[in-house]
């Protein structure tokens, strides 16, 4: 994968509400590393993002970033 794909989200990031400041720049690199590694592994983001989500307000299983054997 090449540097500028990888990058890509960077220029949607400030369109899409991600809030300016510490805690935004941290939300942002986060966000980042998520998109970019699950790219890198052929994974659907949303569909990370939304297992991520219930997880977080039904009290589940947090998805993992890492591959499956």
């Amino acid at each position: 994968m090449t540097r500028d794909r990888a990058c890509n989200g960077k220029v949607l990031a400030p369109r899409c509400g991600v809030a300016a400041g510490a805690s935004g720049a941290i939300c942002r690199s986060r966000l980042l590393t998520i998109t970019t590694t699950l790219r890198q592994q052929g994974r659907d983001t949303w569909q990370f993002l939304e297992q991520a989500w219930i997880a977080h307000h039904r009290g589940g299983v947090m998805p993992s970033l890492l591959p499956e054997p």
